[in-house]
């Protein structure tokens, strides 16, 4: 999405509100579904998802230097400065699969 992947979404795209966990993206486990979609060769959806993180934070939001733990649809965030948005460099470390054109040797 345009903000990274939400963690509570309905079969039907509804956000889920039963907590208020579920209506955040948690911007590391965003970058590992990223790196998951990636390695699995979905390099589009893997990208798109992680645009919606990169988006947030430099493009619309400003947390540059402070990048958070997790933010909602209005803004609001937690925990700036914290360590799992590090996993972008799983998206790094994610080798192509096996007997894709990027995967080939």
């Amino acid at each position: 999405g345009e903000m990274g992947a939400v963690n509570g979404i309905a079969p039907d795209g509804t956000i889920i509100k039963t907590n208020q966990q579920v209506q955040e993206v948690w911007t590391g486990t965003t970058f590992g579904v990223a790196a998951l979609m990636l390695s699995n060769g979905l390099k589009d959806e893997g990208y798109r998802t992680a645009w919606g993180v990169y988006h947030t934070t430099y493009e619309t939001q400003g947390y540059w230097f402070r990048t958070p733990e997790a933010w909602e649809q209005d803004g609001h965030y937690r925990a700036s400065m914290y360590m799992r948005p590090a996993a972008i460099w799983a998206m790094e470390m994610t080798s192509p699969p096996k007997g894709s054109a990027q995967g080939a040797p």
